[in-house]
Formats: C-alpha cells, sequence, structure tokens
C-alpha cells in the first residue's frame, strides 16, 4: 500500500522523464506496502497493480488517449505493466498490488484499466484510511484493508454467479444453484462459465476459499482447523490437499515463510518507506 504524491511538472520535464518504468515498491512485492513516494506525474509503468483512492481533491489519471477523473468516492484500478499517467495537487493514496497476490481467477475481470463508484461502505473505509493515515502514517492496519477494496472492486464487474460466491465462499455451494442465477442449466453455465473467468466454477471457489485462507493464515494466529472451516472446509485433510494444490506447500508452512518473509523484507511490516522516482 502507498501513499502517493503526485506532481504536475511542466510538458517538457514529462517528455523528459519519458516512459520509465517505476522503480521501488513494486520489485519484489510478496504484499501490500507502505511507501512515501515523490512522482514525478510522468508517463510510467510498473510490475504491480494498483488501486487509487484521492485523498482531497479529485484527480486525472490518463491512459494512452482516455484520461479518466477520479473523484472522493470513486476507485481507480490499473493493472500490471500499464502505461498511466497521474496528475494531481493534492495526495492521494495507492494501494500497491504485488502481480502474485492478483487472482488468477480474475484475471479476465481486472484485465483493464477501470473506474469503480464507491458504495456507502466503499466510502466509508475509504474515509477511514484517510483519518489513519493522517493521524499514523506507520499505521500497519491499513494494509489490510486493501482485502476489502479488492473485493468490492471484483463485486462490481462480476455476474450474479461470482458475486454470489465471493458471498457464500464459506457455505456448501453446488453448480446448480449457480447455475440457476445466470438461469443457465448446468451444461450450459459450465461452459458460459469457463469464458467468463478462464476456469471451471468448482475451481473459481476453491482458489477463492484458499485466497482467503492465506489472508487469515498471514493476518491472524487461528489455527488451520479453524480457517478450514472459516473458509467453507468440513474436512482439514481436504482444506490441506486443496492448499498444496493451489499454493505448493502446507498451510502451515505457508504461515512461517509468509511471516519471515515479513520480518526480512528489510522493512518492518508496519513501517514506512520513503521513495523517490528517479
Amino acid at each position: 500500500m502507498i501513499i502517493l504524491l503526485c506532481v504536475l511538472l511542466p510538458a517538457a520535464a514529462g517528455k523528459a522523464a519519458g516512459k520509465q518504468k517505476e522503480k521501488g515498491s513494486g520489485q519484489n512485492m510478496n504484499r501490500p506496502d507502505i511507501v512515501l513516494l515523490a512522482e514525478t506525474g510522468s508517463l510510467h509503468r510498473h510490475e504491480h497493480a494498483q488501486i487509487i483512492l484521492p485523498l482531497a481533491t479529485p484527480l486525472q489519471l490518463r491512459i494512452g488517449s482516455e484520461v479518466f477523473t477520479i473523484g472522493r468516492t470513486e476507485i481507480g484500478f490499473i493493472p500490471p505493466d500499464t502505461p498511466h499517467q497521474c496528475v494531481c495537487d493534492q495526495q492521494l493514496l495507492t494501494v500497491n498490488i504485488p502481480r502474485a497476490m492478483l487472482s488468477r481467477r480474475d484475471a479476465p475481470l481486472l484485465s483493464k484499466a477501470r473506474i469503480f463508484a464507491g458504495d456507502e461502505q466503499t466510502t466509508a473505509v475509504a474515509s477511514l484510511i484517510r483519518s489513519e493515515v493522517s493521524a499514523n502514517p506507520n499505521s500497519s492496519a491499513v494494509r489490510y484493508l486493501y482485502f476489502y477494496l479488492y473485493e468490492k472492486m471484483v463485486e462490481q464487474v462480476s455476474h450474479s454467479s461470482v458475486r454470489y460466491m465471493h458471498e457464500h465462499y464459506d457455505e456448501p455451494l453446488r453448480v446448480t444453484q449457480l447455475a440457476a442465477l445466470e438461469n443457465y442449466n448446468v451444461t450450459y453455465f459450465n461452459d458460459w462459465f469457463r469464458r467468463q473467468t478462464g476456469t471451471t466454477p468448482l475451481q473459481y471457489l476453491r482458489q477463492l476459499r484458499i485466497d482467503r485462507a492465506r489472508e487469515l493464515l498471514e493476518s491472524t494466529d487461528y489455527s488451520v482447523i479453524d480457517i478450514a472451516a472459516q473458509v467453507g472446509y468440513t474436512s482439514h485433510s481436504a482444506f490441506t490437499r486443496a492448499f498444496r494444490e493451489v499454493v505448493g506447500m502446507a498451510p502451515l508452512a505457508y504461515r512461517s515463510i509468509s511471516r519471515r518473509g515479513g520480518r526480512d523484507g528489510g522493512r518492518e511490516s508496519s513501517g514506512v518507506e520513503t521513495m523517490a522516482t528517479r
């Protein structure tokens, strides 16, 4: 997660900066991070995705020939490796999302830059983020609000069956239920769902549950059995097997590595790194 300060430079300076690749926080990221960044406003790109939240006044986001205005009640999203330019005269909050944290299940839904309208809950969370960052720039609590914002974005671009899975992933779900939400028979629904998301409904649901389990393993001390139940598994062995197949390691091994990475990654997990683009 980043606090990004954008400064609009004269056109010549922007051209001189060129299509540079943004340096710093996006490299070797394995979690959202907080960085104070002095941005030039020039065209740039980075390997991570970004969620953008204005802190005070609306801002302009230029992507190719299109110019988007992001208001205080809206959320901007920039996919990885997308050349863009941010033009603003006030602070804004961006959430840097490591590529590894962008679920493959959501890739078709978040394959291009978008502006999302903030609903009542999202606006309230954005206000909380602004207040928390103003009062305590070193707060680690802000980082975890990323997960909420991410889910809200996916929800806005999702179909009824996908939204239902995001809201009820911890419950027993049947393909017949999901097909009914789209008014399709099961056979057609399976083919249609794969065209929309690149995967099957059951594979999407498994990925969704395992992604949530990873969040809980990183941010809580719940036992593996408790986490399995919270994400919809009634069997510890079934959860562990699914986790291994998706992540490549056992749940406890993932917890150990993710937390060791936070300690050994060159910064404190709750700290703020100051960085300027060159």
